[in-house]
């Protein structure tokens, strides 16, 4: 008997079966419909519920015998041998003695049966009634020498949820990603979206990543330099005056928990109550994350990014005091 688990639907089932004797693409349900592919390889999506199951029983060779090709010696030989009259295995040839010798005049011959469907005894055991199972859609671009991605296939599940749960109901449990695997996403993510003309990453590692702002300066400075000139170092340097309008102020960095590369910051891993929820929260994540390198700096006309706050001067009716 094939027995299936099925998940109900509002828009249909999910089908699974252990049975190794029946494949569920293969099989016909209700007369005419056959099964859907979902994200997860080992179950199917049907439209309505089954309720009569059938295989294709493939063609098959009956009547097995052995005619006379003559029909002119039908008076001296039978024109017909059972193949079961004339087997005997305990003869090196395989056959009877007494055929063995006039099988020169015989040919072999069967009948052959057309394919046809034959019913499926089954049984249903429904494990569950939900909503539609969404196909998880999380991907992200990572810097990996082995692999260029991370997806659902990627996270870790509870491993008393990979227990009790279904497969294909996993991706709504909680899930977590690692810290090593948020390092390479997000170092990626930054990699593609960064504006150059507003920051910049002077650290590119597999073990530490740091960024930063390129600030506008409030008034443009100069200093005055020996100017290199290759292949040339007998001759008396020249002094160059150089105008300088921005300088680079760190903004972000990090390293993962794996590498703990010293003097960086550890970036956490991330949970989520299922894959949607992850993938929601490192979005938000990136997006703020890029959005804040990616915005614009000028420094301070009044303190000249030194941090220098000046009193605000409040007027009295009748004197003015500093506040």
């Amino acid at each position: 008997m094939l027995e299936i688990q099925t998940i109900k639907s509002n828009i249909g089932y999910y089908l699974f079966t252990r049975n190794g004797m029946f494949s569920l693409p293969n099989l016909i349900f209700n007369g005419s419909e056959k099964v859907e592919p979902t994200f997860d390889r080992n179950w199917f999506f049907l439209k309505s519920a089954p309720l009569k199951i059938q295989k294709v029983e493939s063609s098959k060779k009956e009547n097995w015998r052995y005619e006379l090709k003559d029909k002119t010696l039908a008076d001296r030989f039978k024109t017909e041998y059972k193949i079961e009259d004339i087997i005997n295995y305990d003869n090196d040839c395989g056959f009877k003695l007494e055929f063995f010798e006039i099988k020169g005049l015989y040919e072999e011959k069967f009948d052959t049966l057309p394919e046809r469907l034959v019913d499926v005894e089954f049984k249903l055991i429904q494990l569950a009634e939900i909503e539609e199972i969404k196909n998880p859609t999380f991907s992200y671009k990572v810097v990996d020498r082995y692999k260029q991605e991370i997806t659902e296939k990627d996270v870790t599940y509870n491993s008393i949820s990979k227990i009790i749960t279904p497969s294909i109901l996993l991706p709504q449990t909680p899930v977590s990603i690692t810290s090593e695997q948020m390092y390479k996403l997000v170092r990626a993510y930054i990699k593609e979206n960064i504006n150059t003309k507003v920051s910049v990453i002077t650290s590119d590692y597999d073990f530490c990543f740091t960024v930063k702002k390129r600030v506008t300066l409030a008034e443009t400075c100069s200093y005055v330099r020996d100017e290199v000139i290759w292949g040339k170092s007998r001759r008396k340097p020249k002094k160059i005056e150089v105008f300088v309008d921005s300088r680079d102020v760190q903004i972000f960095e990090m390293t993962n928990a794996k590498d703990n590369y010293k003097g960086y910051t550890v970036i956490g891993g991330m949970k989520g109550s299922s894959v949607e929820d992850l993938q929601s929260k490192i979005d938000g994540y990136l997006k703020n994350l890029v959005d804040f390198i990616n915005e614009p700096v000028v420094e301070c006309a009044n303190c000249l990014g030194k941090g220098v706050t000046f009193p605000q001067i409040v007027k009295n009716d009748n004197s003015t005091s500093l506040k």
